[in-house]
């Protein structure tokens, strides 16, 4: 059996993995972000051309086909887990039982979204590599806390002044533990420092 850890609470989602013989695994914790699906059960054998489904409160179903696994070993406190990138495959209307009216948006820039009928109230990210220490801190700066910023500020700095050096292993391992209370509004960072850790 899976030992539980300090990132589960994050795994705020439930989704089921079909594969394509007909095996099935249902109500897997999961997070379900804009770039990647984070899984902890790696004893689940999650390949390319799986099927991901998540059920939305409106009754939806999104299905999500696994382009790329994305394992990461464990690491000290760090566990193994998938960061797998994927591609929305459909939505199935909770009405018709039937997939929903396929609609082609060609978006480009790093900021394009999609937004329909409803109010935007999300928190606009664009970090890349190059500039991942800068934006967490302006990310900091503006959402977290006043009281809490300059600990998780100066953990930031020492995960920049130790990149791509033996170092950053311990400076990440420190940010996560100091900083776990924030790591659900720091989940899309994550996958980058990731990067990090296998240099």
């Amino acid at each position: 059996m899976r030992q539980s850890n300090m990132f589960d609470e994050f795994m705020t989602s439930k989704v089921r993995i079909l594969k394509p013989d007909g095996r099935r695994w249902e109500d897997v914790p999961a997070s379900v972000q804009s770039k990647a699906i984070f899984i902890h059960d790696v004893s689940i054998p999650l390949e390319v051309g799986d099927i991901v489904e998540r059920d939305l409160p409106s009754r939806v179903v999104e299905q999500f086909e696994i382009t790329d696994p994305g394992y990461h070993e464990a690491f000290q406190s760090i566990p193994a887990m998938y960061q797998a990138k994927f591609r929305l495959v459909k939505e199935v209307s909770p009405r018709s039982g039937q997939p929903t009216m396929n609609v082609t948006y060609n978006l480009h820039g790093p900021n394009s979204r999609v937004n329909i009928a409803a109010s935007d109230n999300s928190i606009n990210i664009q970090a890349t590599q190059e500039t991942l220490f800068s934006d967490m801190r302006d990310f900091v700066r503006t959402q977290l806390p006043q009281t809490e910023q300059s600990t998780v500020l100066a953990l930031i700095d020492e995960m920049d002044a130790s990149a791509n050096t033996s170092a950053f292993r311990e400076s990440y391992l420190q940010f996560v533990s100091v900083a776990a209370d924030h790591l659900g509004v720091l989940t899309p960072f994550l996958p980058l420092l990731a990067n990090l850790l296998s240099r």
